[in-house]
């Protein structure tokens, strides 16, 4: 019977229910094994934490769950201590286990089950913040966006270096100036200069050397 169960192997894991519950409740995964053997009972069971592995301080209330089954040694129940009890110092389970079918006073297993990762992870998250982690890598370039508007008309830049001449335009066909090498001559009948009366073919002008 399991109130003589006093070599009993007890095995555990503690698992939090949900990161949401901001209450201290979490599930309790244990085996029972006697002899060797794991066992198959409907068992009632006590929960106290302590802030040592004996002796110590109980911390929060007693938990009592009462006839839940023991199947191939398996067994889970969610825990509530009360709020606060996980402050990250160091805390142990002492469990009293009782066979429903025997009857009997509880038998208290030792040692005390020391608490793991969960609710110590579970402090964590009501925690201070720890560093900032490196710069990830980056990331795709995204697609491209929408033009957008046409910005304002800038201010207008330096005036630039003047150009080459051109070349001569042609002359006009009804010039009555006429140019030939060195010899500029009239090509539309006799002209005068200085005189009211045009030169004759009997004037001329010559120069003296």
């Amino acid at each position: 019977m399991l109130c003589r169960y006093l070599s009993i192997i007890f095995l555990c894991s503690l698992v939090l229910t949900s990161a949401q519950a901001l209450a201290d409740e979490f599930t309790f995964q244990g085996e029972l094994q006697f002899q060797s053997q794991v066992v198959n009972d409907v068992c009632d069971f006590q929960f106290r934490l302590y802030d040592s592995v004996t002796a110590g301080n109980q911390i929060g209330v007693q938990v009592d769950i009462l006839n839940i089954t023991v199947t191939d040694g398996r067994f889970a129940v969610d825990i509530d201590f009360g709020a606060g009890v996980f402050n990250g110092a160091d805390r142990w389970i002492e469990i009293d286990v009782l066979s429903v079918s025997a009857g009997g006073p509880f038998t208290t297993l030792v040692p005390r089950q020391k608490v793991q990762a969960a609710p110590v992870a579970h402090f964590a998250l009501n925690g201070n913040p720890g560093p900032e982690g490196p710069q990830g890598p980056q990331g795709l370039q995204g697609v491209v966006g929408n033009t957008g508007p046409q910005g304002a008309q800038g201010a207008a830049g330096n005036t630039g270096p003047q150009g080459a001449q051109g070349p001569s335009g042609t002359d006009g066909s009804d010039a009555l100036w006429q140019i030939s090498g060195s010899t500029m001559f009239y090509s539309d009948g006799p002209t005068f200069v200085g005189r009211q009366t045009a030169i004759t073919n009997f004037e001329f002008f010559g120069v003296n050397a």
